[in-house]
This record gives structure tokens, C-alpha cells and sequence, in this order.
């Protein structure tokens, strides 16, 4: 296998990976919620991180909706911010 086919490869499979956490946060979007739809957990944020733009406390699914495709797939990938 060349290079470049393992590369394009890995960047399909990236495409693909993104394409299935887009699937599930436009699922999650689609329910109505009346609370947060991300919980923020200081506990497991041990040094204080952040997110520009995104502040440290749960989150409704109006606000989460409003973030850039790029940042929402930033908060759920962190421990400190999760589903609820």
C-alpha cells in the first residue's frame, strides 16, 4: 500500500469519525430538553482548562446549538463537560 492511499485512508476514516460525533450532537440538539444539556463537572476539571467562548458551568441546548461545529465537538470531547 502507498503512502499516499494509507493517507487518504486515515483521512477518510477521520471524515467518517467526524461525520458520526456531527450524527450524535444533531441527535441530541433534536430532543427538547428543559434543563442543560451538557453538565460541567469541576471535579474532573483539575487545572482549571477552558474553552474560549465557553464558560465553566452546565450548558444549555440553545447555547451548545449556537457554538461552531468545531467548538461543540471541543466540549464533548473533554472530561469535564458531558452529556445529560
Amino acid at each position: 500500500m502507498s503512502n499516499e492511499t494509507t493517507e487518504a485512508t486515515a483521512d477518510e476514516l477521520e471524515a467518517a469519525r467526524l461525520a458520526a460525533i456531527d450524527e450524535d450532537i444533531a441527535a441530541k440538539l433534536s430532543v427538547d430538553y428543559d434543563g442543560p444539556i451538557i453538565i460541567y463537572d469541576a471535579s474532573e476539571n483539575h487545572y482549571g482548562a477552558s474553552l474560549p467562548g465557553v464558560p465553566l458551568r452546565d450548558l444549555t441546548a440553545a447555547e451548545f446549538a449556537e457554538y461552531p461545529r468545531w467548538l461543540q465537538r471541543s466540549v464533548i470531547a473533554l472530561r469535564f463537560y458531558r452529556w445529560s
